[in-house]
């Protein structure tokens, strides 16, 4: 499952950026001079056609000059059509028509993430390892059921995991989960708990006992949460990050 998502997103991206690149050539990058050409070094132009989102395109790198530390490469696409795309010169990053993609993942770059507002208001703490990394879960959400599945004694020996409950509107029930997870008395019980809402119906349950202070205090934590999350630019999950702030496939840790 794991090689097959991390597959399908890397395979979409490539695919849009095919689409894209079969469209007319923007007249806006025509005329760009380059201030180094660098379209004889074979293995530069090698290893560019070699990136595997290059590859999975179906590109072919025909000329390739340096434009003060980054790359403007002219590809022909598999119908005969050519244009340019940029490519930094760490080959990390791919970028065409405004969008910077992950050349490894194929996903789609996203700056990283001020985690000043963030310290200390996660739901969980839990974890010794010395990667600190923030989850932000909802408990209904299916992808995230497979993530928290490789959450094992060697997972938390590896990463100190902060979650951040971020039930999302389709789901009816995530935030009564929600509620059940902070509910727990330790951390070792919030994360079974959360684990748990893949098959549990606890939550009905404990939803009916609770109290309306209860009730309130969890409503209050969750919204600082998803006011927190929404200024930050997170609308899906799980999404995953570093203690930088920096974005992380989850399917690859």
């Amino acid at each position: 499952m794991k090689k097959t998502i991390t597959k399908l997103s890397f395979v979409s991206a490539a695919l849009l950026l095919t689409t894209s690149l079969m469209a007319v050539e923007n007249p806006l990058l025509k005329g760009m001079v380059a201030s180094n050409q660098v379209g004889q070094e074979s293995s530069i132009e090698a290893k560019i056609g070699n990136l595997g989102i290059i590859k999975t395109a179906g590109l072919k790198v025909l000329q390739v000059d340096n434009i003060s530390g980054l790359y403007s490469v002219k590809v022909k696409t598999e119908k005969g059509g050519a244009t340019n795309i940029y490519v930094t010169t760490d080959l990390k990053l791919l970028i065409h028509s405004g969008q910077a993609i992950d050349t490894v993942t194929g996903m789609p770059y996203k700056a990283p993430m001020d985690m000043t507002s963030f310290k200390g208001k996660e739901n969980i703490s839990y974890g010794v390892g010395p990667k600190e990394i923030y989850v932000f879960t909802d408990p209904e959400c299916p992808y995230c059921k497979q993530f928290e599945d490789k959450w094992d004694e060697a997972f938390f020996k590896k990463y100190t995991v902060k979650v951040f409950l971020f039930p999302l509107a389709m789901h009816k029930d995530a935030e009564a989960m929600s509620f059940w997870v902070m509910g727990a008395k330790t951390e070792k019980e919030k994360i079974e708990r959360l684990k748990a809402t893949k098959y549990s119906k606890e939550y009905k349950s404990y939803m009916e006992t609770m109290n309306v202070p209860e009730y309130k205090k969890a409503e209050k934590k969750l919204k600082e949460i998803k006011d927190l999350s929404t200024a930050a630019g997170i609308t899906g999950t799980p999404t995953v990050v570093d203690s930088t702030g920096k974005s992380l496939l989850w399917t690859t840790l």
